[in-house]
């Protein structure tokens, strides 16, 4: 329709955009008593608009897939290498600790997360990591690797060399990948908080493992759920710290990201 333009953020919005143009330009032609013209759509236009927008964004999301499964593969690799060079301990037990340890075990799954994606759409992997909630749990649990590892587990002397690689690569690179993925790809979408205390599954069974094992071999993978050192009441009163953070995190950006979604359907 001549005289008549439109814009907006996304295709729904457009298109309302357009409805609501179309009837206020209509309206002020009848008043004028002025011809209606003659429609002419451009509705292949817009389409293509919208598509090559969809494939820009497709393109940016495979990089940051690849760049992370990548980096988080060979820092796992390098840190697997770097644990068989130093190991205190026999090799079963060594591996054990290996994977006991929160760190590698969430950097782990941010590697399933990303291979995910590379996964067929008919594979129930794909599906599952594609869901906004599994996104984001996935951002927490990483995001609270690196936030304690940074505040109460840094060295005071840096490591350095593969050591110091392989530190930064688990700790820092892959949590700020993955929050800038989240911020990127996830931030606008409408995420269920009603979900948010199964994402708290992970890590409750991860803790009741770690104490268990640690009663009868006497390793604890981090200073703070050290019973023997620190007594069930602080080891306690330290894992409700980390769940009130986990949980407050969560709901934050659960928060952040339906906020943003209601702002992008609202126009």
């Amino acid at each position: 329709m001549p005289g008549v333009i439109a814009t907006g953020k996304t295709k729904l919005i457009v298109e309302k955009n357009i409805f609501d143009a179309m009837q206020f330009h209509l309206e002020g032609l009848k008043v004028e008593h002025a011809a209606i013209p003659g429609l002419k759509p451009k509705v292949r236009y817009l389409y293509l608009l919208f598509k090559n927008s969809s494939m820009q964004n497709q393109r940016l999301q495979k990089g940051f897939i690849y760049t992370g499964l990548i980096t988080g593969l060979f820092g796992l690799v390098l840190q697997f290498i770097l644990m068989l060079q130093t190991r205190q301990a026999a090799l079963p037990e060594s591996l054990i600790r290996f994977f006991s340890f929160f760190t590698i075990l969430s950097n782990i799954m941010v590697v399933i997360f990303f291979t995910g994606h590379l996964l067929p759409a008919s594979k129930k992997l794909n599906n599952f990591v594609n869901k906004n909630e599994a996104a984001t749990a996935m951002c927490m649990y990483i995001l609270t690797v690196g936030v304690v590892y940074q505040t109460i587990l840094r060295q005071p002397i840096p490591l350095q060399g593969w050591p110091r690689i392989a530190d930064d690569i688990l700790h820092l690179y892959i949590p700020l990948l993955m929050l800038v993925y989240w911020m990127v790809f996830i931030s606008s979408k409408k995420i269920d908080t009603k979900t948010i205390p199964y994402w708290l599954i992970y890590p409750a069974f991860y803790l009741v493992y770690t104490l268990v094992r640690g009663s009868i071999v006497k390793f604890y993978p981090y200073p703070f759920v050290n019973v023997d050192v620190l007594g069930y009441g602080k080891v306690w009163f330290n894992s409700a710290l980390l769940v009130l953070f986990f949980v407050g995190l969560s709901y934050l950006f659960a928060g952040i990201a339906n906020w943003r979604h209601r702002q992008t359907a609202t126009g």
